[in-house]
């Protein structure tokens, strides 16, 4: 146990050091050599346009950190210092999540490093050492070179900025927040109208099926939970059709997002009920269901609420059994109706 460990850890080392690491020196040694020929060279314009632009795809590899052997020949004795933003020269962040889902800004954001790329290399602007990133960066540059270093960075940040808003705007950026704006505006309407309607509802004591099928009792379900009434009293239906539908008129409170297998609905009374479709379907991680309303809705008698696919709950290896509970009858007495073919909205299966 600590033997083995130990020669395969002196093994590593050894490896890593006579074989690897001087492969890896010589490899980092030839990138650094071409760099620095690109960029001192008779083409170094050019070349520090190329290198500018694909700096940002550099640093999402992390090769970017290659340079800094170019940048100050210590590089290899300085820690590279934590960067709190992008002003300060921390720009993963805003690569990873805002540049590279629209693509646009990271080629932007490109075009204004090359931009910087060429000012620095036409005018040979040098610094003293690495030093911090981003703007403060200016002052690890010689100071005969920081007026030019400032006109770089700001093309590093004015070109990037004003390419992002012209090609937004062309690319139809204003139409999506429009878009959003008038999805915020009828979601709100939405709201505003169910509770409305949450005022008007009237209190019925007539549940109608919310499925097709044979209504049976809980106990003929043969499952322990439902059948011992733990979850609350109420029936079920061993459907013919794979649509459920509101039973009685109610606000809509409750849904398994993830297994979308079951709704919770409150009553003008007070009382809850849910509808749970299949047992143990909970499993099936909402494969074969899909609801048809949302949280907050308010829904007549008959509205649909979930639709489910009854070849789905079999091959998954589940009674497709829907069952109605009431989970909290607020004082509310319910009779229970078994036995009988429903059809949906229009068999009463229960009263209150």
């Amino acid at each position: 146990m600590i033997v083995v460990p130990f020669c395969s850890l002196v093994l590593t080392v050894i490896a890593a050091h006579f074989v690897l690491g001087p492969i890896g020196w010589k490899i980092g040694s030839a990138i650094s050599s071409v760099v620095f020929s690109g960029i001192t060279g008779d083409f170094r314009v050019i070349f520090g346009a190329i290198f500018g632009f694909i700096y940002a795809p550099l640093i999402i590899t992390g090769l970017h950190h290659m340079t800094n052997a170019i940048e100050n020949a210590a590089a290899q004795e300085i820690n590279v210092p934590a960067w709190i933003s992008s002003w300060l020269g921390v720009t993963e962040p805003a690569i990873f999540g805002v540049n590279i889902p629209r693509l646009f800004p990271l080629i932007c954001g490109m075009t204004g490093s090359a931009c910087a790329a060429v000012i620095c290399v036409s005018t040979t602007t040098t610094a003293n050492a690495i030093g911090v990133g981003g703007v403060p960066g200016i002052l690890s540059i010689q100071p005969q070179y920081m007026p030019t270093f400032a006109l770089a960075m700001l093309a590093a940040i004015v070109v990037p900025f004003v390419l992002t808003v012209l090609v937004g705007k062309k690319r139809g950026v204003d139409a999506e927040a429009e878009a959003a704006q008038r999805a915020a505006e009828e979601e709100a309407a939405a709201e505003a109208a169910n509770a409305e309607a949450e005022k008007n509802l009237v209190s019925e004591n007539e549940f109608k099926a919310y499925l097709d099928g044979k209504v049976i009792s809980l106990k003929e379900i043969g499952e322990g939970v439902f059948s011992a009434g733990m979850v609350g009293d109420g029936l079920a239906i061993i459907p013919s059709n794979e649509t459920v539908c509101a039973p009685v008129s109610g606000k809509v409170t409750v849904l398994m997002e993830d297994s979308k297998h079951a709704v919770g609905m409150q009553l003008s009374n007070g009382a809850e009920i849910l509808i749970h479709v299949g047992i143990d379907t909970v499993s099936m991680g909402g494969e074969g269901f899909e609801y048809l309303c949302k949280v907050g809705d308010v829904v007549k008698a008959g509205t649909p609420l979930l639709k489910f696919s009854k070849g789905a709950i079999k091959k998954a290896g589940h009674p497709d059994t829907a069952v109605l509970v009431v989970t909290n009858p607020n004082g509310v007495d319910f009779k229970f109706n078994s036995g009988m073919q429903a059809k949906t909205g229009k068999t009463v299966i229960a009263t209150c």
